[in-house]
């Protein structure tokens, strides 16, 4: 990332932070917090065999800042911590996690938002997809690849979207996604991504509406080639009841590998994806879609084989509040391009879930599940990848400041290209936090 685009993007996010502190007439709250945590790994290095164990602690310091104002808000989470390996399995280092959410309804139709996750970390796992606990919306997607080591790595993913409703269910919306990765390894997938998107719904009456959605994005890669992207969906729905939907979906993509333009392109390509299915969106917090579809990626000039196969759509989101316990469920599946992770694999077909229940036992005593699976099969690569992940907790408020707990989480990789491996971690936590926010 060069230092003229740094210094923009600085600029940009500060920018956007002062106004919001100048033009929210708003409460301003502040929650601060200091953690200690020791981790056990039996599998430092993410391996198969001989496997490394060590103990790891990390000490943070940081806090929420929240402006909520009657149209407009903002929220900016930081936690910097530092890390001591005791078997010195690694260098110690800097963790610095922090996120930035900025919303303004500009209009009683007109929604502007601003979101922002920056880390840096060693830690393979670390590096998880943000999600939205009210809606299911996948804010930032983290990284589905394996990595393995504990190299520092640094992620930075920005949305700037404005939204507006222009019917009853009719609505536009245009969006600008970047993304960048750096690595301390000057030979790992290093990339920047500029992706400018927008789309319409509108309904022609009651029962009959459409959608039209086009992304285009620039990638850069340092070891592998630059491409431009050329993305479009377009879906036509026949509306059955208020909340139950068919749809039918045409999805195109078109990729272009920058290359000398002597000599011919590997990899660029197009593809095609007709598909048919159900929308069910029965609540705010509860939504269920699915279809089946076909694809076709024809290559253009190249060695590589055009490929074609059935695929699912899919999408649910359900989440649970009781008295004592709740509960979320999120599932997806579908086609994506999987290119600005740790491993650069391009095409793939996927398909995932997540899972988090938490359960009170009394007021102070809490308990909690939850379970991660993803499947991908890259299908230019002729690999499947198979991610499990499994984890349970017990939480103590032993007073209004401080709260401990104790969590066990255990994560396999099986994969048809590259090493497997198993690793169980048992985390204890100390945390000194007030029970409410300092307002001013």
């Amino acid at each position: 990332m060069n230092m003229k685009l740094k210094i923009g993007v600085i600029v940009f996010l500060l920018t956007l932070s002062v106004y919001a502190l100048n033009t929210f007439a708003a409460q301003y709250n502040f929650t601060p917090r200091v953690s200690a945590r020791e981790t056990y790994t039996d599998n430092v290095f993410l391996t198969d065999e001989n496997t490394v164990d060590d103990f790891i602690t990390d000490v943070s310091a940081g806090g929420t800042l929240s402006i909520l104002g009657r149209t407009s808000g903002m929220n900016f989470v930081f936690d910097p911590a530092y890390v001591w390996y005791e078997d010195g399995s690694r260098e110690n280092t800097w963790r610095l996690p922090a996120t930035l959410d900025i919303w303004s309804n500009l209009s009683p139709k007109t929604r502007f938002e601003f979101f922002n996750r920056f880390l840096r970390s060693e830690d393979p796992d670390e590096n998880r997809p943000t999600i939205a606990e009210d809606t299911g919306e996948i804010r930032a997607p983290g990284d589905s690849t394996v990595r393995r080591g504990r190299g520092w790595y640094i992620t930075n993913f920005t949305t700037a979207r404005i939204d507006n409703q222009f019917g009853r269910d009719d609505r536009v919306y245009g969006q600008f996604l970047y993304s960048l990765r750096r690595e301390e390894d000057p030979d790992s997938n290093e990339n920047d991504r500029y992706a400018p998107s927008a789309g319409v719904t509108y309904w022609f009456g009651p029962q009959w509406g459409t959608t039209v959605d086009v992304r285009y994005t620039r990638a850069l890669f340092n070891n592998s080639d630059d491409y431009h992207d050329l993305a479009g969906t377009f879906q036509l729905m026949r509306r059955l009841t208020r909340t139950l939907q068919l749809f039918g979906r045409y999805a195109y993509a078109y990729r272009d590998n920058d290359g000398d333009d002597q000599q011919v392109t590997e990899g660029d390509y197009q593809v095609h994806a007709p598909s048919a299915g159900i929308n069910y969106e029965f609540a705010k917090d509860a939504r269920v879609s699915l279809g089946l579809g076909y694809y076709y990626q024809e290559f253009k000039d190249s060695e590589f084989d055009n490929q074609d196969g059935l695929f699912i759509n899919g999408d649910l989101f359900k989440r649970w509040n009781f008295q004592r316990w709740s509960a979320s469920l999120l599932g997806q599946a579908g086609l994506d391009r999987n290119d600005f992770g740790n491993e650069r694999l391009g095409f793939e077909q996927y398909a995932g879930i997540i899972g988090n229940a938490t359960y009170n036992f009394t007021r102070n005593v809490s308990g909690n599940l939850n379970l991660r699976y993803r499947y991908s099969e890259f299908v230019n690569e002729s690999r499947e990848d198979e991610r499990i992940g499994l984890g349970a907790g017990l939480s103590w408020l032993a007073n209004k400041w401080l709260a401990l707990s104790l969590d066990y989480n255990y994560s396999k990789l099986n994969s048809t290209d590259v090493e497997d491996y198993d690793e169980n971690r048992v985390l204890l936590r100390l945390t000194l936090q007030p029970d409410r926010p300092w307002r001013f």
